[in-house]
């Protein structure tokens, strides 16, 4: 269900057939929001870059 909702989103905001950087902290929602991209970027027809700072 929410893959779904993810592809539905990314239609509407036309985010298929692009680049997009995904801003992760590490913490487990961040890293949830990245499988979930990593899992559809072929559906989504996009090339998915990450990016991480460790401000420690």
């Amino acid at each position: 269900m929410l893959r779904e909702r993810l592809q539905h989103a990314c239609a509407e905001l036309d985010l298929m057939d692009c680049r997009l950087l995904l801003a992760v902290s590490g913490g487990p929602d961040s890293v949830a929001m990245l499988r979930l991209f990593a899992a559809l970027r072929r559906a989504l027809r996009v090339d998915l870059f990450v990016a991480h700072f460790n401000h420690r």
